[in-house]
């Protein structure tokens, strides 16, 4: 048996960066492993500088989804005006208004993209020899965060509660049924308007095989790379990650 940590993610609109170069910001169809621990990370109040705490977040956790939607594209065109910041204080500027007094303005023009209704469940393992007491500890923070989540983007607020839930349970499948059986109600009326049904699919990090909790209803349909695991730190650096594609045997009686 295993302690698993499950919530829900929806929003109307979010926006889950991918590898992006110039002026075309493509977006994702799903979340990404450093938009879900930023975001658990946010709710536990870690600052970008908490390196140490960031990186054993990172270390400590295997993620998995299902994606219950994936929404629908939206196309946003998008300007921001910056100016370059003053090389000897290798600091930012400390106001809007000392920037631009400075000058040198330029306008910066990109395409992003962005998902409507975009509706995930999210289970988070703790890897052998973590601290027994992080999952607990993130379960806690995400019904009470330090800081305002956002489905990606900070122009992507939350449509409903994260409704987090340690469950234990033997396999990834029995941990998102005895989830699934405590839906509140303004969730099944979101999920009733979407017209959701049986899941999308199914990822997960390669951690759930090697720790056996994926059971013989799932099977691994192939295996993508995703550029998604932060180093750490406060630059914007990514290295490969291997995502599991599953697809689920569907229990008598009950949608997959």
């Amino acid at each position: 048996m295993a302690s698993l940590l499950f919530f829900t993610l929806y929003a109307p609109l979010a926006g889950f960066g991918d590898l992006a170069v110039g002026e075309r910001r493509i977006g994702a169809d799903r979340p990404n492993r450093s938009g879900i621990l930023g975001l658990c990370a946010a709710a536990l109040g870690l600052e970008r500088d908490a390196t140490a705490a960031l990186t054993a977040l990172s270390a400590g956790l295997d993620l998995a989804l299902r994606l219950d939607a994936d929404g629908r594209v939206v196309q946003d065109y998008h300007t921001v005006q910056s100016v370059e910041a003053p090389k000897r204080a290798k600091q930012p500027w400390p106001t809007r208004a000392a920037a631009l007094a400075a000058g040198n303005v330029s306008t910066l023009v990109s395409q992003r993209d962005y998902r409507s209704d975009l509706f995930v469940t999210v289970a988070l393992h703790a890897r052998p020899g973590t601290d027994p007491g992080l999952l607990p500890r993130v379960a806690t923070a995400l019904a009470r965060p330090v800081f305002t989540l956002y489905m990606g983007r900070k122009a992507c607020p939350l449509g409903l509660p994260l409704r987090p839930a340690l469950v234990t349970a033997e396999t990834l499948g029995h941990g998102i049924d005895q989830y699934d059986a405590t839906r509140p109600i303004p969730e099944q009326r979101v999920r009733a308007v979407l017209r959701l049904g049986e899941a999308l699919r199914y990822v997960a990090d390669t951690g759930w095989q090697r720790d056996d909790l994926l059971g013989p209803e799932f099977t691994c349909e192939r295996t993508e790379q995703r550029r998604d695991a932060a180093r750490g730190g406060r630059g914007w650096q990514f290295d490969l990650r291997d995502e599991l594609v599953l697809s689920r045997r569907k229990p008598e009686g009950r949608a997959a």
